[in-house]
């Protein structure tokens, strides 16, 4: 970097482009956990409407209960839907610090690439969007096999 100078107006592309980079990657680091959590609270709402999608199939597989017990249900079953949710992130953000312990040195170079890729993003939220939207059918299944007579 040159000494300040005594124009205040000087753009600052006049510093040396390595430092300007280094600067920006730097910055880039130390919010990637910001990064992480502002694209899974973004994916939430697509979660949120693929599993309520599954939650009125399953609705329609069950008995009928008193409308106070099914929206007690619906209510629990989405708050713990949203808790689950939350492992999506904290396993991406646990992925991308076992990438860098030892100063990146342990993990090689290439699965850092793959583990700070939008690519684990996609595939845990995939993974974890089709096993919540099973989960609910499968719920829904149970108690509407539950409900049949004996025969």
């Amino acid at each position: 970097m040159q000494p300040p100078t005594d124009n205040p107006y000087q753009s600052p592309l006049t510093e040396e482009p390595a430092a300007v980079v280094q600067q920006a990657s730097l910055a880039s680091e130390d919010d990637s956990w910001k990064t992480v959590l502002r694209r899974w609270e973004i994916m939430r709402v697509p979660y949120n409407l693929i599993v309520a999608i599954a939650g009125v199939m399953a609705l329609f597989m069950m008995p009928m209960f008193s409308l106070a017990e099914t929206l007690v249900g619906i209510v629990a079953y989405g708050m713990a839907a949203n808790v689950m949710y939350l492992l999506g992130p904290a396993v991406e953000l646990y992925l991308r610090w076992i990438a860098e312990l030892g100063g990146g040195r342990i993990v090689p170079a290439a699965m850092q690439r793959v583990i700070r890729s939008t690519y684990v993003t996609i595939v845990l939220f995939f993974c974890g969007t089709a096993f919540s939207f099973l989960l609910t059918l499968i719920i829904g299944l149970a108690k509407g096999f539950e409900a049949l007579p004996d025969q």
